[in-house]
């Protein structure tokens, strides 16, 4: 592998794996409020995928996902959906506008 390639593969396993832990603290958070029938989206299509396998490694991303599955199992009527950017996009200035109103 190339230097090049090696960043590339460590830029895209950095935002798994930063995707994949803001996943499990959402889901954390979501535990304390003790909300029923929650739908998250994400537009990190990987994750989602992932999330719905069996088949983990032993990389540190891997563990936060298996713990995202724990919190999962727990809550049977939570589900994570996929999502494009742009609607992404969309929800986020709406809620840093909020933010700021606040």
């Amino acid at each position: 592998m190339s230097q090049e390639q090696l960043v590339t593969f460590a830029m895209i396993a950095w935002r798994l794996m930063v995707e994949c832990w803001g996943l499990k603290r959402t889901l954390k958070w979501l535990d304390t409020l003790e909300h029923h029938n929650v739908i998250l989206e994400m537009n990190c299509k990987l994750v989602i995928d992932d999330n719905n396998k069996n088949k983990l490694n032993l990389f540190e991303y891997d563990v936060i996902l298996q713990d995202c599955k724990t919190l999962f199992s727990h809550h049977y009527n939570y589900k994570v959906l996929f999502t494009r950017r742009q609607a992404n996009d969309s929800a986020y200035a709406l809620a840093h506008a909020h933010a700021a109103l606040s």
